[in-house]
């Protein structure tokens, strides 16, 4: 039996851009940008199905199961101009279902996955806009892809706001939701997210755990096949630092 064509090739082309990824970091969600800089690390856990080719052509289907590491930098300006760098990287473990002799192997070879996308623009008090490139990696593809990204609010973030991303990271073989759209909420103790793609849907719920420190939970699924066992799906959780914040809360006299 042949293994999952593109694996080696996958992974050798993605070595040189994982660097990169994890050092620029992911852009994370939509929405209004904070006054400062913030930094914001996830670790995300999916399992998605691929068709492969197998002796007889495409005949069967890997079971992928997938962790993923993400960061994002973005700092906004006394005017409101923004500056993003982010990216991600996820290496999926595949095996055959039902097959002993293919289960998982931690060891390789992988199903690379992954983006590290820059971008610009401004925030305001009702809308914000931020676009730019991104490199984008994907297990079906032999080569990396330079791709548009970017994402859209408008609305009042203290009640609600509608969002759209394109090409929203972290990237993963999970969930590939090339475009969202959806609606917010944003206070100083919570954010909450809901978006879809018409193909999958996407949930996020954000509380402060301390002055200028957030925690974010994520849950994604949505692409779902008739000889699937299961949809698939993806989880994920991440913390955000405010430098500004922290400082502030630092500086400022116990009760």
């Amino acid at each position: 039996m042949a293994a999952h064509p593109k694996l080696s090739g996958a992974a050798a082309r993605l070595g040189r851009g994982v660097a990169l990824a994890t050092a620029v970091g992911a852009l994370v969600g939509a929405g209004p940008a904070p006054e400062g800089t913030e930094v914001t690390v996830g670790a995300a856990y999916g399992r998605y199905t691929t068709p492969s080719a197998g002796c007889g052509g495409l005949d069967r289907r890997y079971r992928v199961l997938e962790p993923a590491v993400d960061a994002q930098v973005r700092h906004r300006f006394d005017g409101g101009w923004t500056a993003a760098a982010g990216g991600s990287v996820a290496p999926g473990v595949p095996s055959i279902p039902g097959n002993p002799d293919l289960e998982p192997d931690l060891g390789g070879p992988y199903l690379w996955s992954g983006a590290a996308a820059v971008q610009g623009g401004r925030h305001g008090q009702w809308a914000g806009v931020q676009a730019g490139p991104a490199l984008v990696v994907r297990p079906s593809s032999e080569t990396p892809q330079l791709l548009p990204s970017g994402e859209l609010w408008v609305g009042r973030p203290d009640r609600v706001y509608g969002w759209a991303a394109l090409l929203p990271l972290p990237h993963t073989g999970a969930l590939e939701l090339a475009a969202l759209g959806g609606i917010g909420h944003r206070s100083d103790r919570v954010h909450l997210e809901a978006g879809t793609s018409g193909a999958g849907w996407l949930g996020r719920a954000g509380v402060r755990a301390g002055d200028g420190v957030w925690l974010h939970a994520e849950l994604a699924g949505g692409r779902w096949t008739e000889d699937q066992e299961l949809a698939d799906v993806r989880g994920r959780v991440a913390f955000t630092v405010l430098p500004r914040a922290l400082r502030a809360g630092a500086a400022a006299p116990a009760d």
